[in-house]
């Protein structure tokens, strides 16, 4: 776990601060660059709306009603781990980018979204580039039915169904972790959509072999199915969802992007208000091969000390 021990000696706060900066600017600051040439003047804005100014900036171009293309945005992500220990006279400092994901997502002919986005890795010199995440075609009518081609999530479980940029915790649980399809980015087909306070996601995935792009499709298939309800109004709360999660995955002994599990049930609780919550995931797969049966239970309350 990624922490920084308090001090009390001034001049050895002196010492740890001045060193935490230098990794601080040898190893962020190249990466906020890449960001924009303004982004660094505008992060050291300590208002709300010089945050927001930031974030805007992400909209490169956005049309008009009759233009063929509604917008244009930069997307991704950038989490980084910055550790300090100390045993007696041994000091250890360690600086990790945990994720660093880029590309852009845009909207054209009023009812289709493509994005496109990359995950590297910029402490490696050769290769940086570490896969393809998102690259999916999205036509989507009407709140009802979407549909989406190409390399998307395949979220099931509390935590595979929480982005990264969301976790309460740094890692996801161990239920998710051996249950879910940690790949998250999947190649398929999938339709999804909401009637009222109730939604559903059903989608057809590739298990096979995983080059981190689209794959070879040489190995076996699976199918997600989703179906939440939504009680947060009816409960006056921020959310509230129910969800069950069902999964039936081709045995294959070439699948890499699955888990040798070949039949998943999970069934899922969130609630939270504008303080507290709890989240509660119930889930069992069956293994397949040398897989064992699994099942899980997280409970997870929080206490929200800020409101972001």
């Amino acid at each position: 776990m990624s922490s920084i021990r308090s001090c009390l000696a001034p001049n050895i706060c002196k010492e740890r601060v001045s060193l935490l900066a230098r990794h601080l600017e040898k190893r962020v600051v190249p990466i906020l660059l890449l960001l924009g040439p303004g982004a660094l003047v505008r992060a050291q804005d300590d208002s709300e709306s010089g945050y927001d100014r930031l974030w805007a900036n992400t909209r490169l171009y956005e049309g008009g009603e009759d233009s063929a293309f509604q917008f244009f945005d930069l997307s991704g992500r950038l989490q980084i781990d910055l550790a300090f220990t100390e045993n007696g006279n041994m000091e250890r400092t360690e600086f990790n980018v945990r994720r660093f994901r880029f590309g852009f997502k845009t909207g054209f002919l009023d009812n289709f979204v493509l994005h496109l986005e990359a995950a590297f890795n910029p402490q490696e010199a050769d290769p940086a580039y570490s896969k393809l995440t998102d690259a999916y075609l999205t036509w989507k009518p009407r709140r009802a039915f979407n549909i989406t081609a190409g390399k998307h999530s395949a979220g099931f479980t509390m935590g595979g169904l929480t982005s990264s940029k969301r976790l309460l915790t740094i890692d996801r649980n161990n239920l998710t972790q051996n249950i879910w399809f940690t790949e998250e980015y999947i190649p398929g087909i999938s339709i999804r959509g909401k009637v009222k306070g109730l939604s559903y996601f059903v989608g057809e995935f590739s298990s096979g072999d995983d080059d981190g792009e689209f794959g070879d499709f040489a190995a076996g298939e699976f199918t997600l199915f989703r179906v939440a309800h939504d009680f947060a109004d009816a409960l006056g709360v921020e959310e509230a969802h129910l969800k069950f999660g069902y999964v039936d995955n081709h045995p294959d002994p070439d699948n890499s992007f699955t888990q040798n599990l070949y039949r998943i049930f999970s069934f899922n609780w969130v609630f939270e208000t504008q303080r507290w919550g709890m989240g509660v995931d119930l889930s069992t797969g069956q293994g397949y091969a040398e897989r064992s049966d699994l099942w899980g239970l997280v409970v997870m309350p929080f206490y929200k000390l800020s409101k972001a």
